[in-house]
């Protein structure tokens, strides 16, 4: 298992996000040279990882209900950017399975989880 975690670089994107795109392109942007950045840092080389699943804990200030399956939206930033780092070849169903984004009201960090898939399962 694997485990990358860094401060929220900025605020979290939501499907439910009404910004307009270009202010929506400079969030993903940032939020993916972030987890680049902190991928390279904390995953030592070979960084390169076979089949796995990828786990997100996002901070949120409070604990008032939200969707989170709205928060995949800095899932897939996060993702992109750990792949640019080189911890997948790519990051289709082939190599990559998420779960649902967990909130973790009053928590400081973000918390990227990656555990082995068993390559049988594969298709």
């Amino acid at each position: 298992m694997t485990v990358i975690t860094f401060l929220p670089p900025d605020e979290l994107l939501s499907l439910n996000d009404r910004r307009h795109r270009m202010a929506h392109a400079r969030l993903v942007k940032i939020w993916r040279e972030h987890a680049w950045a902190h991928a390279i840092e904390q995953v030592p080389p070979p960084r390169i990882h076979g089949p796995s699943i990828v786990s997100l804990e996002l901070p949120v200030r409070d604990g008032r209900a939200r969707d989170p399956h709205n928060y995949v939206a800095t899932l897939k930033p996060i993702l992109d950017g750990i792949t640019d780092a080189g911890v997948f070849v790519d990051d289709n169903s082939r190599w990559v399975a998420t779960t649902e984004p967990t909130l973790t009201p009053r928590a400081e960090l973000v918390v990227v989880t990656i555990t082995p898939w068993r390559q049988e399962l594969v298709a």
